[in-house]
């Protein structure tokens, strides 16, 4: 079930704005070159599209921003996005290739995550980070308070090879959080965040990561 769930930046809940209901079909084997050729509206990724389309638009002065799990980290959704004017922010999920000449450039490529770590610190902030029980697929983890470091960047997101080169380049703006200094034992805590919202000072990225940092403590 993929729900698309409308709340205040105070977290109170409005109700459902979409809703899919999807049974996913067993793959026996990997199935990476096929997937590279269907067309997103074959792929079960294809409910963020649709969930972004069917979101009502609301009226008066109020924004509505889609904020994402980093499935939606996909071009088609951010091109989606700017051609109805329907803001979106992501967590992000893939260390593509940015600001590229072209699509088949080879040369003086540059990295998403190498070019938001030399970006210089726009402010720091502090975070509580809840205790975690050990599971199979994480260490335990004592609660602590860490200091983390902001820095943001616009770029230009290139489309992927895999779609036609008359695709346009999308004008986005990357945020990323990283913890400083970190105990001798934890891994640093980083958040990386993708939006077409405009991010050009620091009150306007951490105000875009409190919108993501609202989803993890709802879902949680």
């Amino acid at each position: 079930m993929h729900s698309c769930l409308a709340v205040t930046t105070k977290g109170l809940p409005l109700g459902l704005l979409d809703q899919k209901i999807f049974a996913r079909e067993a793959v026996a084997q990997d199935r990476t070159e096929h997937r590279n050729v269907t067309p997103i509206e074959e792929k079960e990724s294809y409910r963020w599209l649709d969930s972004l389309k069917n979101s009502r638009p609301v009226r008066g002065r109020t924004q509505l921003v889609t904020v994402c799990d980093r499935e939606a980290d996909i071009y088609e959704f951010f091109a989606l996005s700017a051609e109805i004017a329907a803001p979106v922010l992501v967590r992000a999920n893939y260390d593509r290739s940015i600001n590229k000449r072209s699509m088949y450039a080879e040369k003086d490529i540059v990295k998403l995550w190498k070019h938001l770590k030399h970006q210089p610190c726009a402010g720091s902030f502090t975070v509580e980070i809840p205790a975690r029980p050990g599971t199979k697929h994480a260490t335990p983890r004592a609660p602590r308070v860490a200091l983390v470091e902001l820095r943001f960047v616009a770029f230009k997101l290139n489309p992927p090879k895999r779609l036609s080169s008359t695709r346009p380049d999308l004008a986005m703006y990357a945020i990323y959080v990283c913890e400083k200094d970190p105990p001798a034992d934890e891994q640093p805590l980083e958040w990386r965040r993708l939006s077409n919202l405009p991010i050009k000072n620091l009150e306007q990225a951490y105000e875009t990561v409190q919108w993501y940092c609202l989803r993890w403590r709802i879902e949680r």
